[in-house]
């Protein structure tokens, strides 16, 4: 395989007054069989010593004032420049082979686009206790996804499928839970698998305290509710299971192709450098799917309806107009899909 076809990898860690567990996390980061290419610490606003111990581990810094893990996690993917993004949390340990084994996974299947691998807590009986909690985690999350949910704490996705997300997902609500949330938007146009191997080393200090824990539980269960009605279970289920059976649940290239394993992962952006003023494109809304046609090119950051947008000739952002409504809309390329005529 060409050096220059080798996929870049991203490792993301939202951390919030964790200096000590988060210097163990880095460690552990160091005795990888493959290095990551980049390791971002996103601080939110710790008041201790966590972003000085990224710093001298040699890690990017990246600020995050938003409470909340939705907004550290999304601000970390956001600024990562890796084709695959790896997520874990300040408090886990990461065996040897992860970051090998991730990127084998993605290069292999080139329609998943994203995964999540197991975990386990430290000491006598760890492996079976996560075991149990990830497994009661699935059970009740995946009635509500139609499909597996995601774990961040052992989180791997290509940036394409987050940037096809990043404006969906509720990163500004501190009380959602962000893995729960991401499973959610993910789930809609892109295979969720498993990822294989040794699990996540990860603490067990949130089970200890039966308030933290039940902020866990209220959080998912609010997550799984503001996507109603149009996640509502029933809903969700059929439309998936339509998708599926139309096969569009992958991770496709810019005209209905799948590409091969390296190509989709080195690639930079997908059909967005392919779209031009009057091309037709479909994009998603809360009220499902719809059409009309670009009627604008934007190469630099700018505002649209009183939000900031980025943009840039490499990763461009499109101005479309609803051929049913007229109303228009600003959307990455990822979010748009093109259509033959």
């Amino acid at each position: 395989m060409q050096q220059a076809r080798r996929a870049r990898v991203s490792v993301i860690i939202p951390v919030k007054d964790d200096a000590t567990a988060l210097a163990e996390c880095l460690r552990s980061l160091r005795g990888q069989t493959r290095a990551p290419d980049e390791v971002l610490v996103v601080d939110n606003a710790s008041s201790d010593d966590s972003a000085r111990v990224a710093a001298a581990f040699g890690c990017r810094v990246v600020r995050c004032e938003r409470p909340g893990i939705p907004a550290a996690s999304a601000a970390g993917y956001d600024a990562a420049a890796g084709h695959l993004l790896l997520r874990l949390d300040a408090d886990c340990r990461a065996p040897a082979d992860w970051i090998e084994r991730c990127v084998r996974a993605f290069a292999a299947d080139p329609r998943l686009g994203a995964a999540s691998g197991a975990a386990r807590f430290p000491g006598r009986g760890g492996a079976l206790a996560a075991a149990l909690y990830l497994g009661a985690y699935a059970s009740v999350c995946a009635p509500a996804l139609a499909h597996r949910p995601l774990f961040g704490s052992n989180l791997a996705l290509r940036r394409t499928a987050w940037r096809s997300v990043r404006h969906r997902v509720h990163r500004d609500d501190p009380e959602v839970h962000d893995d729960l949330d991401l499973a959610f938007h993910l789930g809609e146009r892109h295979r969720i698998g498993r990822l294989r191997g040794a699990p996540m080393t990860m603490s067990a200090r949130p089970f200890a305290d039966a308030a933290a824990f039940g902020r866990r539980i209220r959080r998912g269960g609010r997550t799984v509710v503001i996507h109603w009605p149009r996640d509502f279970p029933p809903v969700r289920a059929t439309r998936l299971l339509l998708r599926r059976l139309r096969g569009e649940l992958s991770t496709p290239g810019p005209h209905g192709r799948v590409r091969s394993p390296w190509r989709l992962a080195t690639e930079g952006a997908d059909m967005a450098s392919e779209l031009s003023k009057g091309d037709r494109v479909s994009w998603d809304t809360s009220q499902g799917r719809t059409r009309g046609e670009v009627v604008e090119k934007k190469t630099k950051d700018f505002q649209f309806e009183g939000q900031k947008f980025t943009a840039s000739s490499d990763e461009p952002a499109y101005i479309v107009k609803s051929e049913k409504t007229g109303a228009k809309a600003a959307h990455k390329g990822s979010a748009l899909r093109k259509l033959s005529s």
